[in-house]
Protein backbone atom coordinates (compact mmCIF):
# COMPACT_ATOMS: atom_id res chain seq x y z
CA UNK A 1 0.00 0.00 0.00
CA UNK A 2 0.99 3.54 -0.73
CA UNK A 3 0.96 6.58 1.06
CA UNK A 4 -2.60 7.95 2.78
CA UNK A 5 -4.72 9.48 1.16
CA UNK A 6 -7.76 11.69 0.73
CA UNK A 7 -10.15 11.09 -1.95
CA UNK A 8 -12.62 13.52 -1.65
CA UNK A 9 -13.09 16.76 1.16
CA UNK A 10 -16.56 17.67 1.83
CA UNK A 11 -18.07 20.77 2.85
CA UNK A 12 -18.98 18.94 6.60
CA UNK A 13 -15.32 18.14 7.23
CA UNK A 14 -13.69 20.89 10.03
CA UNK A 15 -10.69 20.06 9.89
CA UNK A 16 -9.07 17.71 12.80
CA UNK A 17 -9.34 20.29 15.39
CA UNK A 18 -13.21 20.66 14.84
CA UNK A 19 -13.71 17.03 15.34
CA UNK A 20 -15.18 16.49 19.05
CA UNK A 21 -16.71 12.90 18.25
CA UNK A 22 -14.36 10.10 16.84
CA UNK A 23 -16.85 6.67 16.50
CA UNK A 24 -14.52 3.85 15.62
CA UNK A 25 -14.98 0.32 14.19
CA UNK A 26 -12.93 -2.30 14.80
CA UNK A 27 -10.90 -5.27 15.74
CA UNK A 28 -7.86 -5.59 18.16
CA UNK A 29 -6.11 -3.20 17.22
CA UNK A 30 -8.40 -0.48 18.03
CA UNK A 31 -10.20 -2.40 21.19
CA UNK A 32 -9.73 -0.15 24.70
CA UNK A 33 -12.94 -2.41 26.51
CA UNK A 34 -15.64 -0.21 25.95
CA UNK A 35 -19.11 -1.47 26.49
CA UNK A 36 -21.47 1.01 25.20
CA UNK A 37 -24.69 -0.30 27.50
CA UNK A 38 -22.47 0.68 30.09
CA UNK A 39 -21.35 3.93 30.48
CA UNK A 40 -21.13 6.73 27.96
CA UNK A 41 -17.83 8.69 27.34
CA UNK A 42 -17.59 12.28 29.35
CA UNK A 43 -14.85 14.73 29.46
CA UNK A 44 -13.31 13.51 32.29
CA UNK A 45 -13.58 10.07 30.77
CA UNK A 46 -13.48 10.23 27.18
CA UNK A 47 -13.32 6.23 26.46
CA UNK A 48 -15.85 5.89 28.61
CA UNK A 49 -13.44 3.28 30.29
CA UNK A 50 -10.89 4.04 32.27
CA UNK A 51 -7.78 5.34 30.79
CA UNK A 52 -6.60 3.88 28.45
CA UNK A 53 -8.40 1.16 28.68
CA UNK A 54 -7.89 -2.68 28.39
CA UNK A 55 -5.94 -3.05 24.89
CA UNK A 56 -4.21 -5.36 22.92
CA UNK A 57 -0.49 -4.15 23.77
CA UNK A 58 1.60 -5.36 26.93
CA UNK A 59 0.73 -2.34 28.52
CA UNK A 60 -0.27 1.35 28.58
CA UNK A 61 -2.46 2.78 25.27
CA UNK A 62 -2.98 1.80 21.78
CA UNK A 63 -3.15 4.52 19.19
CA UNK A 64 -6.87 5.87 20.25
CA UNK A 65 -5.09 6.69 23.29
CA UNK A 66 -1.91 8.18 22.33
CA UNK A 67 -3.60 10.24 19.71
CA UNK A 68 -6.42 12.04 22.13
CA UNK A 69 -3.59 12.72 24.53
CA UNK A 70 -0.89 13.17 22.78
CA UNK A 71 -1.73 14.43 19.07
CA UNK A 72 -5.03 15.91 19.07
CA UNK A 73 -4.92 19.54 18.89
CA UNK A 74 -5.15 21.62 22.30
CA UNK A 75 -6.77 21.72 24.87
CA UNK A 76 -6.51 17.63 24.97
CA UNK A 77 -7.22 15.03 27.88
CA UNK A 78 -4.49 14.60 30.31
CA UNK A 79 -4.54 11.29 32.16
CA UNK A 80 -2.28 12.12 34.77
CA UNK A 81 -4.49 15.43 36.19
CA UNK A 82 -7.33 14.71 38.86
CA UNK A 83 -9.36 17.83 37.03
CA UNK A 84 -9.24 19.01 33.67
CA UNK A 85 -8.62 22.11 32.19
CA UNK A 86 -11.62 24.06 31.50
CA UNK A 87 -10.73 25.20 28.01
CA UNK A 88 -10.53 21.52 27.65
CA UNK A 89 -13.75 20.54 29.24
CA UNK A 90 -15.84 23.20 27.19
CA UNK A 91 -13.91 21.49 24.50
CA UNK A 92 -14.00 18.19 24.37
CA UNK A 93 -12.58 15.00 22.35
CA UNK A 94 -15.35 12.05 22.48
CA UNK A 95 -14.77 8.30 21.67
CA UNK A 96 -17.55 6.04 20.68
CA UNK A 97 -15.35 2.77 20.02
CA UNK A 98 -17.14 0.12 19.19
CA UNK A 99 -13.98 -1.94 17.94
CA UNK A 100 -13.60 -5.86 19.96
CA UNK A 101 -10.78 -8.16 19.38
CA UNK A 102 -11.61 -10.74 16.66
CA UNK A 103 -13.93 -9.23 14.49
CA UNK A 104 -13.79 -8.77 10.78
CA UNK A 105 -15.91 -7.21 8.60
CA UNK A 106 -19.13 -9.12 9.77
CA UNK A 107 -18.19 -8.03 13.12
CA UNK A 108 -18.05 -4.21 11.83
CA UNK A 109 -21.67 -4.64 10.70
CA UNK A 110 -22.84 -5.91 14.01
CA UNK A 111 -20.99 -2.97 15.73
CA UNK A 112 -22.72 -0.01 13.60
CA UNK A 113 -25.97 -1.64 14.38
CA UNK A 114 -25.45 -0.59 17.87
CA UNK A 115 -27.94 1.37 19.49
CA UNK A 116 -25.61 5.21 20.06
CA UNK A 117 -24.51 4.73 16.14
CA UNK A 118 -27.70 5.71 14.94
CA UNK A 119 -28.44 8.36 16.99
CA UNK A 120 -27.50 11.45 15.32
CA UNK A 121 -28.29 14.96 15.10
CA UNK A 122 -31.52 14.93 16.61
CA UNK A 123 -30.38 13.31 19.64
CA UNK A 124 -27.46 15.42 19.64
CA UNK A 125 -24.46 12.81 20.18
CA UNK A 126 -22.94 13.58 17.12
CA UNK A 127 -23.42 16.28 14.35
CA UNK A 128 -22.09 15.48 10.23
CA UNK A 129 -19.68 18.43 10.69
CA UNK A 130 -18.12 17.11 14.46
CA UNK A 131 -18.10 13.45 14.03
CA UNK A 132 -15.58 11.07 12.49
CA UNK A 133 -16.12 7.86 11.48
CA UNK A 134 -13.01 5.85 11.85
CA UNK A 135 -12.80 1.96 10.40
CA UNK A 136 -9.80 -0.61 10.84
CA UNK A 137 -10.62 -4.08 9.63
CA UNK A 138 -8.88 -6.43 7.67
CA UNK A 139 -6.07 -8.48 9.66
CA UNK A 140 -8.82 -10.94 10.72
CA UNK A 141 -10.11 -11.20 7.66
CA UNK A 142 -6.79 -11.37 5.28
CA UNK A 143 -5.38 -13.51 7.69
CA UNK A 144 -8.01 -16.17 6.75
CA UNK A 145 -7.40 -17.53 3.78
CA UNK A 146 -10.90 -18.69 2.91
CA UNK A 147 -12.34 -15.67 3.13
CA UNK A 148 -13.10 -14.03 0.03
CA UNK A 149 -11.61 -10.43 -0.11
CA UNK A 150 -13.81 -8.57 -2.79
CA UNK A 151 -16.93 -9.53 -0.85
CA UNK A 152 -15.68 -8.06 2.27
CA UNK A 153 -14.54 -4.97 0.62
CA UNK A 154 -17.75 -5.04 -0.86
CA UNK A 155 -19.33 -5.38 2.64
CA UNK A 156 -17.42 -3.17 4.57
CA UNK A 157 -18.55 -0.23 2.12
CA UNK A 158 -21.85 -1.08 2.48
CA UNK A 159 -21.53 -0.58 6.12
CA UNK A 160 -20.19 2.89 5.19
CA UNK A 161 -23.03 3.46 3.36
CA UNK A 162 -25.59 2.76 6.49
CA UNK A 163 -23.12 5.03 8.43
CA UNK A 164 -24.21 7.66 5.40
CA UNK A 165 -27.52 6.87 5.61
CA UNK A 166 -27.10 7.48 9.80
CA UNK A 167 -26.07 11.18 9.07
CA UNK A 168 -21.79 10.57 8.90
CA UNK A 169 -20.11 12.63 6.73
CA UNK A 170 -16.71 12.65 7.47
CA UNK A 171 -14.83 8.60 7.04
CA UNK A 172 -11.71 7.29 7.66
CA UNK A 173 -10.50 4.03 6.68
CA UNK A 174 -7.34 2.26 7.72
CA UNK A 175 -5.48 -0.42 5.19
CA UNK A 176 -3.93 -2.97 6.53
CA UNK A 177 -0.45 -3.25 7.73
CA UNK A 178 2.46 -5.10 6.77
CA UNK A 179 1.52 -8.60 8.74
CA UNK A 180 3.84 -10.29 6.73
CA UNK A 181 6.50 -9.03 8.40
CA UNK A 182 5.26 -9.92 11.93
CA UNK A 183 6.07 -12.51 13.82
CA UNK A 184 3.01 -14.47 12.62
CA UNK A 185 3.62 -13.90 9.46
CA UNK A 186 6.75 -15.61 9.34
CA UNK A 187 5.28 -18.90 9.68
CA UNK A 188 2.45 -20.72 7.24
CA UNK A 189 -0.15 -21.88 9.32
CA UNK A 190 -2.67 -22.08 6.03
CA UNK A 191 -2.19 -25.98 6.21
CA UNK A 192 -4.52 -25.39 9.25
CA UNK A 193 -7.01 -22.74 7.90
CA UNK A 194 -6.22 -20.43 10.55
CA UNK A 195 -3.60 -17.79 9.24
CA UNK A 196 -2.77 -16.80 5.76
CA UNK A 197 -0.58 -13.61 6.50
CA UNK A 198 0.44 -13.43 2.75
CA UNK A 199 1.46 -10.35 1.08
CA UNK A 200 -0.76 -10.64 -2.34
CA UNK A 201 -3.87 -10.98 0.10
CA UNK A 202 -2.55 -7.58 1.81
CA UNK A 203 -2.10 -6.24 -1.42
CA UNK A 204 -5.01 -7.10 -2.73
CA UNK A 205 -6.94 -5.53 0.05
CA UNK A 206 -5.67 -2.24 0.53
CA UNK A 207 -5.43 -2.06 -3.70
CA UNK A 208 -9.73 -2.86 -3.45
CA UNK A 209 -10.05 -0.81 -0.47
CA UNK A 210 -8.81 2.54 -2.26
CA UNK A 211 -10.67 1.68 -5.06
CA UNK A 212 -13.98 0.96 -3.13
CA UNK A 213 -13.54 4.56 -1.37
CA UNK A 214 -12.90 6.20 -4.23
CA UNK A 215 -16.18 5.35 -5.81
CA UNK A 216 -17.86 6.03 -2.67
CA UNK A 217 -16.43 9.71 -2.78
CA UNK A 218 -17.56 9.90 -6.49
CA UNK A 219 -21.21 8.74 -5.28
CA UNK A 220 -21.38 11.23 -2.21
CA UNK A 221 -19.78 14.52 -3.13
CA UNK A 222 -20.52 16.15 0.81
CA UNK A 223 -18.53 13.35 2.06
CA UNK A 224 -14.95 13.52 3.63
CA UNK A 225 -13.22 9.87 2.49
CA UNK A 226 -10.02 9.05 3.29
CA UNK A 227 -7.26 6.33 3.22
CA UNK A 228 -4.97 5.87 5.95
CA UNK A 229 -2.23 3.89 5.41
CA UNK A 230 -0.66 2.05 8.81
CA UNK A 231 1.76 0.59 6.12
CA UNK A 232 4.09 3.01 5.59
CA UNK A 233 4.39 4.08 9.61
CA UNK A 234 5.01 -0.13 10.66
CA UNK A 235 8.26 -0.53 7.28
CA UNK A 236 9.36 2.58 8.42
CA UNK A 237 10.37 1.19 11.91
CA UNK A 238 10.96 -2.72 10.77
CA UNK A 239 13.35 -1.09 7.98
CA UNK A 240 15.60 0.78 11.10
CA UNK A 241 14.40 -0.25 14.35
CA UNK A 242 17.17 1.11 16.13
CA UNK A 243 16.75 4.40 14.91
CA UNK A 244 13.03 4.43 16.29
CA UNK A 245 14.16 3.35 19.91
CA UNK A 246 13.49 -0.29 18.90
CA UNK A 247 15.96 -3.72 19.51
CA UNK A 248 17.90 -4.14 16.32
CA UNK A 249 15.58 -7.32 15.30
CA UNK A 250 12.37 -5.19 15.61
CA UNK A 251 11.44 -7.59 18.05
CA UNK A 252 10.23 -5.03 20.57
CA UNK A 253 7.76 -3.54 17.78
CA UNK A 254 5.49 -6.61 18.69
CA UNK A 255 3.73 -7.37 21.81
CA UNK A 256 2.91 -11.16 20.84
CA UNK A 257 2.86 -12.50 17.63
CA UNK A 258 0.51 -10.10 15.65
CA UNK A 259 0.14 -7.20 17.89
CA UNK A 260 2.31 -3.86 18.12
CA UNK A 261 2.97 -2.79 21.67
CA UNK A 262 1.76 0.69 23.09
CA UNK A 263 5.41 2.55 21.61
CA UNK A 264 4.59 1.48 18.52
CA UNK A 265 1.18 2.57 18.50
CA UNK A 266 2.54 5.97 19.61
CA UNK A 267 4.25 5.99 15.94
CA UNK A 268 0.94 5.22 14.09
CA UNK A 269 -0.97 7.92 16.19
CA UNK A 270 1.32 10.56 15.60
CA UNK A 271 1.35 9.70 11.25
CA UNK A 272 -2.45 9.63 11.57
CA UNK A 273 -2.32 12.95 13.54
CA UNK A 274 -0.13 14.86 10.45
CA UNK A 275 -2.68 13.33 8.24
CA UNK A 276 -5.61 14.33 9.51
CA UNK A 277 -3.75 18.02 10.23
CA UNK A 278 -2.99 18.09 6.51
CA UNK A 279 -6.74 17.36 5.27
CA UNK A 280 -7.58 21.58 5.54
CA UNK A 281 -11.64 22.36 5.09
CA UNK A 282 -12.84 22.94 1.97
CA UNK A 283 -12.90 26.78 1.17
CA UNK A 284 -16.52 28.20 0.34
CA UNK A 285 -17.42 27.71 -3.16
CA UNK A 286 -14.52 25.09 -3.91
CA UNK A 287 -14.72 21.53 -5.42
CA UNK A 288 -14.31 18.59 -3.06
Amino acid sequence: MGESITYRVGSHWPGFRGISNLVIFGASYCDVGYHYNKERPTPSNPLGVPFPGVCWTEEGPNWVGHLITKYYPHPRFDPSLEEQSQEYMKNPLLVYNYAKGGDMVDGIERQVETPLVGKKINEGLWTAENALFVTWVDINDCGTPNVDIPTHINKLLGVQQKLYDAGARNFLLFGIPPLHRSPAGKFSFSSSGRCGFRRERADLWNSLLGKEIENFAILHEDVTASLFSPATTFNRLLDDPTRFGFDVNGATIWADHIHPTSRAHDFLAADLARFLEGISPRQPGSLG
